[in-house]
């Protein structure tokens, strides 16, 4: 359960899951999905992942403090509980063994591999540190996250590019908008240990601002994907959800309310993500993709 934690697994599933529904509208069956290529491609994309997400928490070990003394509960505290030592190992030996899978995966797959982690190296490293440069920030979480499972999912099964790019239309601005969600959560403590992140840069209601244009434009995603895959419109009561949500951020700078509206469109979308993807996975089986 630590590890789950530390390695931030809810955020991964939802990483996976995009692998995942690209990987299901290009294969058109649910049980290819069960083949050691996509297997280790999905490993590989865990663990690559779990790389990123530790290493962030050991670079970030200043601010995880001021969070305790502010009262935030994260999961980077587990981290903290473990010492630099063994995070740094476990670091390591989580990139180690992504990198591993994806070479036993094929010699594209560990590229694709390759380039995720070292984007997370450079993300969290002192330099060039993008987390602290304003909207290099944004593109490198949608990079990560949004982006390269949908061309790993190419990698592992072919097929045309034309619906993938409405698929990273939806998975690219989410990450982003939650991304930024959490620097909004995080503003205060970023301001006082001079991380500029793109929300400290232009305030809290402008970033907010921009977390709804984000979802917007993931809503057109999802309607332009829904073209081809009808079952995909099931997103659009989530993106409207989520819409909800964040125009309650415009009227307040409570921190409580901020970290309850994060908590919340990330459940809208893990859940919406869920079912459409269960749903995906049965019309490929009964032949309707």
């Amino acid at each position: 359960m630590r590890l789950l934690l530390l390695h931030r697994a809810k955020g991964i599933v939802v990483t996976l899951g995009v692998f995942v529904l690209a990987s299901l509208l290009l294969a058109k069956d649910p049980f290819a999905l069960l083949a050691p290529l996509p297997i280790l491609t999905g490993l590989a994309i865990y663990f690559s992942n779990a790389f990123v997400y530790v290493y962030n928490q050991f670079t970030d070990i200043e601010e995880d403090t001021l969070a305790i003394e502010s009262g935030l509960n994260k999961a980077q505290f587990i981290g903290l509980q473990m010492g630099k030592g063994s995070m740094v190992l476990h670091s390591a030996s989580t990139l180690l063994l992504g990198l591993l899978l994806a070479w036993l995966a094929s010699f594209e797959v560990f590229l694709g591999i390759l380039v995720l982690s070292l984007v997370g190296l450079a993300y969290s490293a002192p330099f060039p540190r993008l987390k602290s440069i304003p909207v290099a920030d944004l593109v490198a979480c949608g990079l990560i996250y949004g982006a390269t499972p949908v061309y790993l999912a190419h990698l592992v099964f072919g097929g045309s590019l034309s619906s993938l790019w409405a698929v990273a239309l939806v998975s690219v601005p989410v990450f982003m908008m939650t991304s930024l969600l959490n620097q909004v959560l995080d503003i205060d403590i970023d301001r006082k240990v001079g991380n500029k992140t793109f929300a400290s840069a232009v305030g809290a209601k402008n970033a907010v601002r921009v977390c709804i244009a984000l979802t917007v434009l993931a809503g057109a995603g999802v309607l332009l994907l829904g073209l081809q895959y009808v079952v995909v419109w099931l997103l659009l009561p989530a993106i409207g959800l989520m819409l909800r949500e964040l125009f309650r951020l415009l009227k307040t700078r409570d921190s409580k309310i901020v970290k309850e509206v994060y908590f919340s469109i990330s459940a809208h979308f893990l859940f919406a993500g869920a079912v459409v993807t269960a749903l995906a996975a049965l019309a490929g089986y009964l032949g309707y993709l």
